[in-house]
């Protein structure tokens, strides 16, 4: 009961902090560093909002706010800037006259790969949640195309996402060929859509968007190592794993349902004796540490190369608090979700990243972003999770 305490009044300082960054028809990521509306954080923020029935319609002027900016090759936004990045960096907050979409990386030709596919998901379980039926069949057509994208640019190799680059959210980390994340994003997106489309009655899907059972097996082929007892990190084109742990990755993998009961518990293994061997509040989001020559070498001119290797995020905390009370084990979930309710109370804010020890990250050059939706939308989401199990 202390501990439910403890995480409701945590609640109550991230839904502020959440809705502190709505701004007019989108969610800004946050109000330090990423102070425009970015894809990525706005459809994890919203997946939270639609679990726990809070404020729909932003959402729903979220989702809008992309669809009128999406590429007429599918591509959903990286980013809708309302200011000048490049001095917003150095200090200078400027207002664009209108706002600019984004479709790829700071690092040309890169683009994340995720904005579609969260897109997607976000969209269906919007429609789902709301019965929304006429938003739903008014859309339908770009999300199929948002999905439809990745078959046009030739991304689709054995029926997985193959990305180069900066490609994924971590988008610090030079990964090539099928990752992780991606392809868990890949799988409940099209099995989302699948769902959607039969619902209201058919409609014919791309060519190019494999059928989910597919994209399953393939995500079992290709990324689960059965000798370690998780999904591995990357996995190259000709079928050679990366053994890095990527603790997003996994957790999906096992929220999702790729991950069957037994490879379930060998994860959660895995991320107990990982968690033992650093011995801090929270839980390093990859294991082993990622060598330099993966780092983006933006990082090092800002002396931040540890801002997406072995730190902890979040989003992905709770995440992992999510993962642990579907799977029925509520003791770890509840704990999980109480450290980091216990650091939102004592520093009145959810914080994008952490230190293991609970302290917000903090550079010269760089500090945790804060408020930060993404964290918050997913805290709300976990909470509601925990709330009916």
């Amino acid at each position: 009961m202390i501990f439910m305490n403890k995480i409701e009044e945590a609640r109550e300082i991230v839904l502020k902090d959440l809705r502190s960054c709505y701004l007019g028809n989108g969610i800004l990521a946050s109000q330090v560093n990423f102070s425009d509306y970015w894809a990525r954080d706005s459809f994890w923020a919203s997946f939270g909002l639609i679990e726990a029935g809070i404020d729909l319609p932003q959402v729903k002027s979220s989702l809008k706010l992309f669809l009128d900016y999406q590429h007429p090759n599918g591509k959903i936004p990286r980013k809708v800037c309302l200011e000048y990045n490049g001095l917003k960096y150095l200090g200078m907050k400027i207002k664009r006259k209108k706002p600019r979409p984004i479709y790829v990386s700071s690092i040309r030709p890169f683009f994340s790969f995720d904005d579609n596919l969260l897109f997607v998901i976000a969209f269906c379980k919007y429609v789902e949640k709301t019965r929304d039926v006429a938003f739903a069949k008014e859309h339908m057509e770009a999300v199929n195309r948002a999905l439809a994208f990745y078959g046009k640019k030739s991304l689709v190799k054995k029926s997985l996402l193959c990305e180069f680059g900066f490609g994924n959210w971590m988008d610090t980390i030079f990964k090539r060929g099928f990752v992780l994340y991606t392809n868990a994003l890949w799988y409940e997106a099209v099995k989302e859509f699948e769902k959607l489309r039969n619902t209201l009655g058919g409609g014919k899907k791309k060519e190019m968007i494999p059928d989910p059972s597919v994209i399953l097996d393939k995500i079992n082929e290709y990324f689960w190592d059965s000798e370690r007892g998780y999904f591995s990190d990357t996995v190259r084109s000709d079928g050679k794993q990366q053994y890095y742990f990527d603790l997003a990755g996994n957790v999906l993998a096992v929220f999702f349902g790729i991950a069957n009961k037994e490879q379930s518990g060998r994860i959660f293994k895995k991320i107990g004796e990982i968690y033992e061997m650093y011995k801090g509040l929270l839980h390093p989001i990859n294991h082993p540490r990622y060598p330099f020559w993966k780092i983006s070498p933006v990082l090092f001119l800002f002396n931040i190369q540890d801002y997406q290797n072995q730190i902890s995020w979040s989003w992905i905390e709770v995440l992992l608090s999510g993962a642990y009370t579907k799977c029925g084990r509520l003791k770890e979930a509840e704990m999980t979700l109480n450290n980091l309710s216990g650091l939102i109370l004592s520093h009145g804010h959810i914080h994008e990243t952490y230190y293991l020890d609970g302290r917000p990250f903090d550079h010269l050059f760089w500090k945790s972003a804060v408020p930060f939706a993404w964290g918050a939308g997913l805290f709300l989401w976990a909470v509601e999770e925990h709330r009916k199990a």
